[in-house]
């Protein structure tokens, strides 16, 4: 079991993807996309044979060809039967209602909560319910304007970070080393400490703005562009003051990481066939 904290991908979870697949195929039953991801999800569970299947029969639509085929299999109708119900009441029900109706209703919570870090999406998930609680709060919101403020959101990959986890499970815990200034653990791994950052070094056909310097820049030479361009000897010197800041950063953030260990510190790497150590990593 694991859990990530912090992490800022909250958006990019499947969760955020199912729920946005049911409320699309409630917008608009010709989305055969949504539907699919639909009875692919924990939701329904249907297989990718089923779902052939289904297709290669007679109907307008993905969701024609499901209704007619359920009626004459009752497996695939007690799996999609919850989904039929909502379709048929969605337009007049609050859609917050909606959204616990088709979490608590179907099997998709006791799925998430026996996957590996199940915890974790279970909290990700009343933060969805929250979040959705007060866009709609904010009046005047329809499905479509929470179909497309997911969509948004999911496109744009918007920086929200996944909810943070009431219980004190015992899991691993995954987060950057800041956010771990002021906890400590009994054990603990600091990952790929052979990788290092980029210089921030001045390079060809780009401008820094310093702010006591100026304008940084590298010039072509009698404006030949084709050979390299020329470095003034003051971007030697901001380079300089910025490679000591930058190892200096390295140094307060491997102290950081080292420091939360209580017991156990793994520092791992992969140093590759020459067994080089990058300048400025963790093991340098």
């Amino acid at each position: 079991p694991f859990q990530i904290v912090g992490g800022k991908d909250f958006y990019q979870r499947q969760i955020i993807f199912d729920i946005y697949n049911y409320f699309s195929f409630l917008l608009d039953e010709n989305n055969d996309a949504a539907l699919i991801g639909i009875l692919r999800s924990p939701f329904c569970f249907l297989s990718d044979s089923e779902i052939f299947h289904i297709s290669t029969l007679n109907g307008k639509n993905f969701y024609n060809k499901l209704v007619l085929y359920s009626k004459t299999n009752v497996d695939i109708y007690n799996k999609i039967c919850l989904l039929l119900e909502i379709k048929k009441e969605y337009i007049s029900s609050d859609f917050v209602y909606l959204l616990r109706k088709i979490l608590t209703d179907s099997n998709y919570l006791s799925v998430i909560a026996s996957q590996t870090d199940g915890t974790q999406e279970l909290s990700n998930i009343q933060k969805l319910i929250q979040l959705s609680i007060s866009y709609f709060s904010q009046g005047f919101r329809t499905l479509y304007d929470y179909v497309n403020y997911l969509k948004d959101a999911i496109e744009n990959s918007y920086e929200e970070s996944q909810a943070a986890v009431i219980e004190e499970s015992n899991s691993v815990k995954l987060m950057t080393l800041h956010q771990a200034k002021g906890l400590e653990f009994p054990v603990v791994f600091l990952f790929n400490s052979n990788d290092n950052t980029r210089a921030d070094v001045v390079k060809s056909k780009s401008v820094q703005i310093d702010k006591n310097f100026g304008i940084l820049t590298k010039l072509p030479l009698n404006e030949n562009y084709f050979d390299d361009y020329i470095a003034a000897p003051i971007i030697g010197i901001s380079d300089l003051i910025n490679n000591k800041k930058n190892i200096a950063e390295i140094k307060r953030l491997f102290y950081v990481g080292v420091t939360r260990a209580k017991n156990i510190l793994y520092i791992t790497a992969t140093l590759g066939e020459k067994m080089q150590i990058n300048k400025e990593s963790f093991i340098d």
